[in-house]
Parts: structure tokens; C-alpha cells; sequence
């Protein structure tokens, strides 16, 4: 069996689309795949920020057409990137076991987020609401381009620390060269609530491909797919996008479903946050409800003002 796997070419990515290769190989011992790298709108338009031209679906499209177009039998995405309205002849037939959530900061350390006018790279209203509600004085200075470009602003001089996903960074090894030098700071899901589905691959085919479908099945994580769900729900209940701060984190506490969201302003300082539990197969359900529980509670005017 052949499989061509379309993937965005940036090195992180090639990681990821490489890794579901590798765990095709297990279930399918001789499956013969081929990588289609492609670029993205996303990955060209560097000068702006993605509240500016269209959000996190300008990294999708394209791999989407292709698969659409049969180009190619899957695409592989980082979850977070993935809009929640999805084309309806696709499918997330798989959502990978989901790698660390957590956010990192580099080139510093969290006292000196305490320094006033500290330069923090990001180009995500989620990090830099949430940031700035804990320590004010510092400079939020948006920066785009992959994880290697974003960390050589600090080389440059133009930022004194970035905030980047530790999945991202983990899978391409370059979190311990910052640790050895004592330059970074690992935020917990209560310092900084991570992106929806942030660290979880999500794979996608298309609707009429049983035999694809059923293949990535067994490379589905129901425990993932479960938390996926609700942070998902969430977003879309909230209409959130790359435009507003909106964060959200599912976990299991004592057998049950947790998500702890937030909701924001991309001006204004108001964070709105929400917390429910539910059981795992009410994940859809317990984001609609941590959802409608923010916007009733000032979430509304909010997004009314944008």
C-alpha cells in the first residue's frame, strides 16, 4: 500500500509528519509512504501578525486543497492550528497521544519578567494577554517564522526571551541547551493556560477513504481525542480565533474530564476564566459549558466590542 503524507515544510513539521509515518510503519509493516512537503500562505506571510491576515487556517488550506485535490491520502497537523470547522468531505481520523501542553519561555528567567520594559517575543494575543495581566511592565514584541527563527531574536537583539510550546521544542531538542544555561522557565497550565489541543498531531483524511480512515483509527489516543474534543468545543462555542486571546486545557483529575479556560480581550487587560468537570464521554458537552458559562459572564461583551 502507498501513502503520501502532505505536510508543511518547516522542520518542525517534517518532524511530526515523519513520526506518524513511523507509527504507520508498526501497524503497517509494508506500507510504502511518501512525504509531499508544501508551504503554506502562513508560512510566507512573516511581516504580520496572524490576527492581521486571516489566523492559524492560513497554515491549513493549502494542505487541505492537496488532499482535497488527491494529491496526497492524509495531512498531518499540529492540532492547534486546525480551525474547528472543518470541510465536510474530511476527517480528523486521528488525534496522536497528546505531547506536553506547556508553554516555555527562553533566553529568560521568570524573575526577570519582572524587569520593566523586558522585550518578550510572541506573536500569540493568548501568551501576550496573560503575560502582560501578571506583569505589566513588560514589552510584548510580536515575532512569526518557525521555532528556530523565532529563537534567533534573541541572538538578533530584537526580543530578551521568547514564549514558545514545549511539544514544538522537545521534538526538535532544543530546550536543554536554555536549561544548561539556566535561561528558561517552564509555566504551568495555572501560569499559562496552553492553546486549544495545543501539543496533540491531529491526522486528516478524507471522508470516502474507509480503508486510510480505518488505518490512522488505530493510531487514534481516545483519552487525547477526548480532550481534544473539549477544548475544541470550547472554541467553537466561544467563536474563538486567532483575533481574540482564547486558551483552553482539558485533563483527567480522579477519573473525570477537567477544562479551565479563558477568554479575553486583544486591548484590554479583562481576562474571563471558567472551570468545569464532566465525564470523558460529555467532552463535547463540558466545553459548550465552560463556554456558555464565560460569555454569560461579561465573555459576550467582549467579543461584542470587536
Amino acid at each position: 500500500m502507498n501513502i503520501r503524507i502532505g505536510t508543511r515544510a518547516s522542520r518542525l513539521a517534517v518532524w511530526q509528519a515523519e513520526h506518524v509515518a513511523s507509527a504507520l510503519r508498526t501497524v503497517l509493516p509494508t506500507v510504502d509512504i511518501e512525504l509531499v512537503k508544501m508551504t503554506t500562505r502562513g508560512d510566507k506571510i512573516l511581516d504580520r501578525t496572524l490576527s492581521k491576515v486571516g489566523g492559524k487556517g492560513l497554515f491549513v488550506q493549502e494542505l487541505e486543497d492537496a488532499l482535497l485535490e488527491k494529491q496526497v491520502d492524509l495531512i498531518v497537523h499540529s492540532a492547534k492550528d486546525l480551525p474547528t470547522e472543518r470541510p465536510d468531505a474530511l476527517r480528523v481520523a486521528a488525534f496522536m497521544k497528546r505531547a506536553d501542553p506547556r508553554d516555555v519561555l527562553l533566553g529568560l528567567s521568570v524573575a526577570d519578567l519582572n524587569t520593566p520594559g523586558i522585550r518578550v517575543g510572541t506573536s500569540s494575543l493568548r501568551r501576550a494577554s496573560q503575560l502582560k495581566k501578571q506583569y505589566p511592565h513588560i514589552e510584548i514584541v510580536s515575532i512569526r517564522g518557525n521555532v528556530e527563527t523565532r529563537i534567533g531574536k534573541i541572538q538578533e537583539d530584537i526580543v530578551d526571551g521568547v514564549v514558545l510550546a514545549k511539544a514544538g521544542l522537545d521534538r526538535l531538542a532544543l530546550l536543554q541547551q536554555w536549561i544548561d544555561k539556566a535561561k528558561y522557565h517552564i509555566f504551568s497550565p495555572e501560569e499559562l493556560l496552553p492553546a486549544v489541543a495545543q501539543g496533540i498531531l491531529a491526522i486528516e483524511c478524507r471522508c470516502d477513504e474507509r480503508e486510510v480512515a480505518d488505518i490512522l483509527g488505530q493510531l487514534d489516543h481516545a483519552e487525547t481525542r477526548y480532550i481534544a474534543l473539549a477544548e475544541r468545543s470550547f472554541l467553537r462555542a466561544v467563536e474563538g480565533s486567532c483575533q481574540i486571546p482564547v486558551a483552553g486545557f482539558a485533563q483527567y483529575v480522579d477519573g473525570r474530564l477537567t477544562l479551565k479556560a479563558c477568554l479575553g480581550h486583544p486591548e484590554r487587560s479583562t481576562l474571563i476564566t471558567g472551570e468545569a468537570d464532566d465525564v470523558k464521554t460529555h467532552a463535547e458537552r463540558l466545553g459548550i459549558q465552560v463556554a456558555t458559562d464565560i460569555l454569560g459572564r461579561g465573555g459576550r461583551e467582549l467579543l461584542d466590542t470587536l
